[in-house]
């Protein structure tokens, strides 16, 4: 039993949490067909013109088991998956019962934990496929085999019986079993030879060979012939020896080379086993015989199988052999329990590699499924009207569908009926002439859908790529990407539905904008067209910011992409442009009025262009966040921690946070996802504490559940909403380990005090979500040597100590040229602003060769951390363009509000200027 609450627990943990791959997507196409074409062991193929019939090299049981799951629990991806999760979880107590039959209650004991613990079958108890259920058949089949041959069996037509039709029902689910009904016929006839009175009992075993016999005839005549794309090729011994061993021992989440030595430990703790197993138990067979046939001959047969038409594609395809793996397994560790010191030695070392297995399981993204799920989500956010998504290639169709939905255009290609280059061409043309986008959803797992990848390569060299973005793939491709079909460089400016006139740092003109939709749900797109004129070259290319902020200024969606229309020296003067982009509402967006706000800025350094004497930020316009059709479930949000509280209509699903380590002075920032139970009576609040372990409370802020300006009221039940909270820590928190707890208030209209909500389920109305580590900050006040030595005074706020530089001489410089400049500063007072410090080559006229703007400090130590009298150090980085010209350069830096972009004064400087001086140097050819 705790074998069996060990594995749940287990295997059910994130079941969902990693998308389909393709071969799970053809179980669920296969499942989701007539009764007839499952039985028929027929997959549809569709371009969304033409469907194609195929023929699955999977025979029809596990698609019925599949298809019966899906019609009760739905198609989501744990129902998927659950079949496989099962019969992982049915495995163990069957294995507890043969361990215990041919050996002992001990090693079945052994044996079943060694399955429950079993990296691979944690692998493969999550993927909608049959390699659970074949091991599983095929185990009860031999087991029940063992009892009908057993001389001291009772009621043996009953195991005759259950022999059969647990036979049968294995050769229906893969067509590998077959060489476990081969194991069978050997033991079988070695079983006779020793009792000639068994013989008679051997019956059923015709019929089932009978029955084999005409499930093969049929396989045989519908199965399609080996294509040299599909995957197989012939693997020598040694590698099928050493992918099987690290397989059954550590599973598929391990690097194989690095785990050698412990593979080698499970393989001599299975062989003492074996040799521990010698003697006959209650089985027709000496044990150690039963096992080395169960697991030898299906390996050889296999391997030979190779010469002919290979089998073997990974261990997944010899997964029917666990089972005498792990009895041996379980016996070697019974043997050695004789041992203490032994046993607990080999028992340790085997149970690290597990749970290290375990852990890149879960928290390795290198072994993690193709991300579709994210795929399909982006899809659906930008895919706007007036767009269509080619499928490539069409084989994906199912992954597609289940991911990305049916509402908008797609189509295949290369099409089914006609893959030829020629066709594809032309349906591109067409479809570049009808729609706005062309939007590509590959998914490369299946390669021989597109060999060449031609419908991309298409793409590339006719349209403008305007978008692109890759999804994690386990050995494959998983991308999107947005092809524009009207040029961005326009011969005239049509109507603009918003015109504006804005001229960015005398550089750009911003003509107004189209917005396709002001008005969507959370996990789409707002879309915008963009209308530009350029008044000057640019040397350097530009990025274009999007952001959704509610009337209190906080930002609720960001995005920031290349302004493709222009690129480095190719926009010319008077260029009329055209630049579509989208800003994706994240799940969860609370509903209500935002204003969306546009920045434009310098690729490089992040600087923005910004009109003369006004804010860099342009307004697009208001729009509104609809409640969502659907709400995300938990595995859909970005959640860090998962929490499951819930009280007063609120449900707590969980919390987004970057870390749970912070310095003194950081800002606290997370999320937390709610969910609506019920209609609500009015907002809440939250108060946040950080609590240290005498119980007091040092730091404690009230925050509003959100910031949007919509009622609480208007929230729907089954909505998810995200809350967005920040609270300072002070620079002097003593360092410590301290609880995150939040308690839910209200305060109803016209009553001022706040009070808590009451008792949360499960929860009383405070709530620790987790522990947080404060770090006491690592400070020093020694003034450092430095090459070039300076004492300026920025704006009474920071000192310049002096600099360094590598190459050490800057006098004479070339094109192409790195230089990497340290500044020792010195906070002469504390700051309530994180300055950005810079550094310019600038030549006689004022002309920037090469700059960088960075915080002072760093990302993760700016200057609101400071305290008066510290020496931090910030290094920049400058690189010379290789085409500039022979010139003298000086170099130039200083410290600026990032916010308003106003620079400290260089105080006691003659004349007043608001930079300092630092090194001039000839650049020369």
């Amino acid at each position: 039993a705790a074998c069996i609450v060990l594995a749940v627990a287990l295997r059910s943990h994130q079941l969902d949490g990693q998308s389909l791959w393709w071969d799970e997507s053809l179980s669920l196409q296969r499942a989701q067909s007539s009764l007839t074409d499952i039985l028929a062991n027929h997959i549809i193929l569709t371009d969304g013109v033409t469907q194609l019939p195929t023929v699955d090299n999977h025979p029809p049981l596990y698609f019925l088991v599949l298809a019966g799951t899906i019609r009760l629990l739905g198609s989501s991806d744990f129902a998927l998956r659950f079949p496989s999760f099962a019969f992982g979880i049915l495995l163990i107590p069957l294995m507890y019962m043969v361990g215990r039959r041919l050996l002992s209650v001990d090693v079945g004991r052994l044996a079943a934990l060694m399955m429950a613990v079993s990296p691979m079958y944690l692998w493969y108890s999550q993927e909608a496929r049959m390699y659970t259920m074949a091991p599983f058949l095929s185990l009860l089949s031999f087991y029940t085999l063992l009892r009908l041959l057993d001389h001291d069996t009772q009621r043996r037509p009953v195991w005759a019986v259950v022999y059969a039709a647990s036979t049968i029902a294995m050769l229906l689910t893969h067509y590998l079993t077959y060489f476990v009904l081969a194991v069978e016929v050997i033991v079988a006839l070695l079983t006779a030879v020793r009792n000639s009175r068994l013989v008679r009992w051997l019956w059923p075993l015709v019929g089932v060979f009978a029955v084999a016999a005409l499930i093969m005839l049929y396989a045989l005549t519908i199965m399609p012939p080996p294509a040299p794309q599909d995957g197989f090729a012939f693997v020598p011994l040694p590698i099928l020896a050493r992918d099987v061993l690290n397989s059954f021992s550590l599973g598929l989440s391990v690097n194989v080379d690095e785990v050698i030595f412990l593979d080698l430990l499970f393989l001599l703790v299975a062989l003492t086993g074996l040799l521990a197993t010698g003697k006959e138990g209650r089985s027709p067979l000496p044990p150690a015989l039963l096992l080395i046939i169960y697991f030898a001959v299906p390996l050889s047969l296999t391997y030979a199988a190779g010469y002919v038409r290979p089998l073997y594609m990974n261990s997944r395809h010899l997964i029917i052999i666990t089972p005498p793996f792990y009895l041996a397994l379980g016996a070697g560790l019974a043997e050695l329990s004789a041992r203490r010191g032994v046993f607990l030695t080999a028992a340790g070392i085997m149970l690290l590699g597990i749970v290290f297995s375990w852990y890149q399981f879960f928290a390795n993204d290198i072994y993690h499924k193709d991300d579709h799920s994210a795929w399909g989500a982006y899809l659906r956010a930008n895919v706007q009207p007036g767009d269509i998504v080619i499928v490539n290639p069409p084989h994906i169709y199912e992954l597609y569908q289940h991911y990305a939905g049916s509402t908008m255009p797609w189509l295949g290609l290369p099409a089914l009926a006609d893959p030829s280059p020629a066709a594809t061409d032309a349906i591109l043309n067409r479809l570049s002439a009808q729609y706005r986008n062309i939007w590509l959803a590959l998914s490369y797992t299946p390669p021989w859908g597109d060999p060449g990848r031609s419908v991309e390569q298409w793409l590339d060299r006719n349209l403008a790529k305007t978008d692109e973005k890759d999804f994690h793939s386990y050995a494959s491709v998983v991308r999107v990407s947005r092809y524009a079909t009207r040029p961005p460089h326009l011969l005239t400016m049509a109507p603009i539905a918003v015109p504006a006139d804005t001229t960015l740092a005398g550089l750009l003109t911003f003509l107004g904008y189209d917005p396709v939709n002001v008005r969507d749900e959370p996990g789409r797109a707002l879309s915008y067209s963009l209308y530009w004129r350029v008044e000057q070259t640019m040397a350097q290319d530009l990025k274009v910011s999007l952001r959704l902020v509610d009337d209190q200024g906080q930002v609720w969606a960001q995005t920031d992409d290349m302004f493709r229309s222009i690129k480095a020296g190719q926009a010319q003067q008077g260029a009329l442009l055209r630049e579509d982009t989208n800003l994706v509402l994240p799940p969860a967006t609370p509903p209500g009025s935002y204003r969306v706000e546009m920045v434009i800025y310098w690729a490089a350094t992040g600087r923005p262009l910004a009109p003369a004497g006004q804010s860099e930020k342009i307004s697009l316009g208001r729009v509104e966040v609809i409640s969502a059709t659907v709400a995300p479930r938990p595995a859909q949000l970005p959640l860090t921690i998962r929490v499951d509280a819930q009280g007063n209509g609120l449900h707590l699903l969980g919390f987004r946070m970057a870390t749970l380590s912070f310095g003194q002075g950081d800002v606290l920032a997370f999320d937390a996802y709610w969910q609506i139970e019920r209609p609500l009576q009015h907002t809440y609040n939250l108060q946040i504490s950080l609590v240290n372990r005498q119980g007091s409370i040092p730091v404690q802020q009230l925050l509003p559940l959100t910031t949007t300006a919509s009622s609480a009221s208007a929230w729907l039940p089954g909505s998810v909403i995200r809350g967005q909270y920040r609270l300072s820590l002070p620079r002097d928190l003593p360092a410590g380990t301290y609880a995150l707890r939040i308690e839910l208030m209200d305060a109803p209209p016209g009553q001022a005090s706040v009070r808590r909500s009451g008792i949360w389920r499960f929860l009383p109305a405070s709530a620790d979500l987790t522990h947080l580590v404060i770090t006491e900050r690592e400070r020093s006040f020694a003034i450092p040597v430095m090459a070039h030595p300076l004492s300026a005074n920025l704006g009474n706020q920071i000192m310049i100590l002096g600099y360094n530089t590598v190459p050490g001489d800057t006098a004479r410089l070339v094109p192409g040229q790195t230089i990497s400049l340290t500044l020792a500063l010195q906070a002469s007072s504390t700051m309530d602003t994180a300055y950005t410090v810079f550094v310019h080559l600038v030549d006689d006229n004022e002309t920037i060769w090469a700059q960088q703007d960075v915080p002072a400090g760093g990302e993760h130590y700016q200057t609101t951390l400071w305290q008066p009298g510290e020496v931090v150090t910030t290094t920049l980085t400058l690189k010379l363009p290789s085409d500039m010209p022979a010139t003298r350069l000086r170099a130039i830096m200083g410290l600026y509000n990032p916010a308003s972009f106003a620079r400290l004064p260089f105080i006691g400087s003659l004349p007043a200027t608001d930079y300092v001086p630092l090194f001039d140097s000839d650049v020369i050819r």
